[in-house]
C-alpha cells in the first residue's frame, strides 16, 4: 500500500497531526489487506522514527542530451490526448515487475496536475510514453516511462528541447534503456526506491521485497 503527499501547514506543526494522520493511513492499509506501507520521504528521519526504513532499488539518470545516432528518424512524438489511456496502460503492463493497477487507475494518474505526458509513434502505432513532472514535487523528473527504449529516448529528446536537464527515474534494473542512456553519456546513480514499514507482526514479504524492476523493457 502506498502513502503519498503528506504535508502539514506550517502554523499547525509540532502538534502530532502528521503522526496521527500517518497512523490512520496505515490502519486503512491494514484493513485493505496490505502487508507493508510504502512512501517517498523528503524528511526520512521523521518516518524512520515511526518505523520506516529505506527499501528497494532504484537507478537514476541525469540526462542533458540524446545523441543523434541514438534517435530514430521514423519516430514522431506528440502530447497525450484523451483516448490514449488504454495504450499507455498496455505499455505499462509490459514491465516485468510493477505496481498492479487498473486501467482506470492509470487514467486517473494521467490526469495529475502539472504533469506532461508524451507518446512516441511510428506510423500509427504508439511505441512508448514518458510521464514528466507531477504536482509540486517531481518538477523536471521523468518518473514513469514504458515501451520501446528508442521511443522513450525520442520522448526524452523532446523534453530536452525545453529543459537543459531531465532526471530519469528507473526503479529496479533499467535494462536496455539504461544501456542506451549510458552510451549517450548520461550520469547514472544507484539509490533506494523508497521507505517501507511492516504493518503487522507477521508479514508475507521479506525485507527488501519492494523492488519495482523495469528489466523487461
Amino acid at each position: 500500500g502506498f502513502i503519498g503527499s503528506v504535508s502539514t501547514h506550517p502554523d499547525a506543526r509540532g502538534r502530532g497531526l502528521a503522526t496521527r494522520l500517518l497512523m490512520h493511513a496505515e490502519d486503512e492499509l491494514r484493513a485493505a489487506g496490505c502487508e507493508h506501507a510504502m512512501l517517498w520521504a523528503d524528511d526520512s528521519e521523521f518516518y524512520a522514527r515511526r518505523g520506516y526504513a529505506l527499501d528497494g532499488d532504484e537507478t537514476d539518470f541525469l540526462v542533458d542530451r540524446i545523441p543523434e545516432h541514438l534517435l530514430t528518424e521514423e519516430l514522431s512524438v506528440r502530447p497525450f490526448e484523451v483516448g490514449d489511456e488504454a495504450v499507455i496502460h498496455e505499455l505499462y503492463t509490459w514491465h516485468g515487475a510493477r505496481v498492479e493497477r487498473s486501467q482506470e487507475e492509470t487514467a486517473r494518474l494521467l490526469s495529475c496536475p502539472h504533469m506532461r505526458v508524451l507518446l512516441a509513434k511510428c506510423g500509427g502505432e504508439v511505441l512508448a510514453y514518458v510521464c514528466y513532472g507531477r504536482g509540486g514535487d517531481l518538477h523536471g523528473v521523468a518518473h514513469e516511462w514504458g515501451g520501446a527504449p528508442e521511443g522513450v529516448l525520442a520522448c526524452l529528446n523532446e523534453l530536452l528541447q525545453r529543459s537543459e536537464l531531465v532526471f530519469v527515474m528507473a526503479p529496479g534494473d533499467p535494462g536496455p534503456l539504461g544501456e542506451l542512456l549510458d552510451s549517450g553519456g548520461a550520469i547514472r546513480a544507484e539509490g533506494r526506491l523508497g521507505m517501507t514499514k511492516p504493518l503487522g507482526m507477521e508479514s508475507a514479504l521479506p525485507a527488501g521485497a519492494f523492488v519495482w524492476g523495469l528489466d523487461s523493457i
